[in-house]
């Protein structure tokens, strides 16, 4: 509500995923996160599946490391872009 009476774009993100992590996510919870963004009509910029190298992850295969988040950054401010 807060949102749509300031006139706010408000996106959901989903961020990028090393493919092993991803692979481990428990089908239900996938389709919990589907089934929220539809009810709620929430726009979301999907990276979960962005094409990124292993080596721009940390460890844990959920979090980016400075030249994983400086390439997503970049492509985000892309589309940002083209959303204005």
């Amino acid at each position: 509500m807060f949102c749509k009476t300031k006139n706010i774009k408000l996106f959901l993100l989903n961020t990028p995923l090393h493919s092993i992590y991803r692979s481990g996510i428990p089908v239900q919870y996938q389709n919990e996160l589907i089934r929220f963004l539809k009810t709620n009509q929430v726009q979301t910029i999907d990276l979960s599946k962005f094409d990124l190298p292993s080596t721009s992850f940390q460890p844990d295969g959920d979090h980016l490391n400075s030249s994983g988040a400086k390439k997503i950054s970049l492509y985000i401010d892309s589309l940002l872009l083209i959303t204005k």
